[in-house]
């Protein structure tokens, strides 16, 4: 059985990813000479076969074919009559210096494809191979940091039901975790890229992501040592076209307000310390447990934005824009932080939870929260939220945090 998918199926996600940065007019061309020409005669083709030979042969039988037609009086329309003046800007003058013997044959008898009509059908194929060779490439490098999903259907997108759990699911669990799920779903980044997300990489203002960097698993040999451990790092991306910038629907400002903190990393609340991408694969596996959704991986988040099934208006319904403007009081983070620290001890056994109760709350070990009780260790921002929303909701802790910490207005101005 081959698992391939069709040079069409591949076609339309290389053209939805191009669609972001495509002229109109550009697009337009592409998506007629996809429609007209090359679905009909390779859409079903298994895309990973179709070598340079391959090509060489197709674009010469649609040569032949639209030849024939046009000496029989059966083309509807002429190339030029299609694409008119748009696809002469978009080729040139129209040279056909380089051409292959199948281009010049074709020109010689006077067929409707010109020489720079073939070479265009022979560019988008090339171009949607090239996609598909790279996706292939992407999901081996994710295999070989622990990012592939072992779900068998993590190739397809999710239904309109799935997605429709899943944003519920973010509205109510408010999480570092559950904003990457939303990232990945509305704006394509893609797991490595999201735990590797700087706060200093999004302008709040613009709505606007820049993507250049990506997390990492590495095998390194012990200093002193003859064993080898995996360590977390996060590096710049070393394909030119991944790096990029994404738009943030203004339906998830207030989401990516809640865990902004300048200089940090989105996902942790700490500088340059990411979050591992198996531990969010964990940790969003357990949220979606507790939210009875089971089998969605991250790659169908992915293919769920690629294939363009992020609908805009689920999302809209279920997190509505309040006042189309958010507020924007400037927030403290190390005073809000420090405050929390020092009081912390005193908050917990008010508020009547023990230290094993809040390490589990923030999914660190024990011994670890008893660091950041003793200042031994910070807290993170990403933790004092957490401690924040429990706390507030404890009649005794809260009377404690109202007095000693105080509850930032800011921060609360959607309650």
């Amino acid at each position: 059985m081959n698992t391939q998918p069709t040079f069409q199926t591949t076609a339309q996600q290389w053209l939805f990813e191009k669609s972001h940065t495509l002229a109109a007019t550009s697009y337009g061309i592409y998506e007629g000479i996809f429609e007209r020409y090359l679905y009909p005669a390779i859409g079903d083709y298994p895309v990973g076969s179709l070598t340079r030979k391959e090509i060489d042969r197709i674009v010469r039988e649609i040569a032949e074919r639209y030849a024939k037609e046009a000496s029989n009086g059966q083309a509807e329309h002429t190339w030029q009559e299609e694409q008119a003046e748009g696809l002469r800007q978009s080729e040139g003058s129209g040279q056909t210096e380089g051409l292959g013997q199948t281009e010049r044959a074709a020109n010689e008898k006077g067929a409707q494809l010109k020489g720079r009509s073939l070479q265009m059908i022979r560019r988008l194929i090339k171009s949607v191979v090239r996609f598909y060779e790279e996706e292939e490439e992407r999901a081996s490098l994710e295999a070989e940091n622990g990012e592939a999903d072992e779900e068998a259907g993590g190739a397809e997108p999710l239904t309109v039901e799935e997605l429709r759990q899943v944003l519920f699911c973010a509205r109510n669990h408010r999480s570092p975790e559950m904003l990457a799920v939303l990232l990945i779903l509305y704006c394509g980044i893609r797991r490595g890229e999201v735990c590797a997300l700087s706060c200093d990489d999004i302008d709040m203002k613009k709505r606007e992501i820049y993507i250049h960097r990506a997390v990492y698993r590495v095998r390194k040999k012990e200093t002193g040592g003859s064993g080898k451990k995996t360590l977390v790092e996060i590096a710049e991306l070393n394909v030119k076209k991944q790096i990029r910038t994404v738009e943030i629907p203004e339906e998830l400002m207030d989401y990516v307000r809640e865990f902004y903190c300048a200089g940090a990393c989105l996902l942790t609340g700490q500088r340059e310390i990411p979050m591992d991408t198996r531990t969010i694969k964990n940790r969003v596996d357990r949220i979606f447990e507790a939210g009875m959704i089971e089998g969605i991986s991250f790659r169908q988040l992915h293919k769920t934005f690629a294939s363009g099934k992020s609908d805009r208006k689920l999302l809209r319904q279920i997190f509505p824009v309040k006042g189309g403007v958010l507020v924007e009081k400037a927030i403290n983070p190390e005073e809000l932080l420090g405050r929390m620290a020092v009081s912390l001890a005193e908050i917990r056994t008010v508020a009547g939870m023990s230290a094993r109760d809040v390490s589990e709350l923030l999914d660190i070990p024990v011994s670890a929260y008893e660091k950041i009780e003793a200042g031994k260790e910070e807290l993170s921002w990403v933790q004092y939220l957490a401690l924040l929303w429990v706390f507030q909701n404890n009649d005794a802790g809260r009377k404690l945090i109202e007095s000693k910490v105080g509850l930032p207005e800011e921060l609360f101005h959607l309650s």
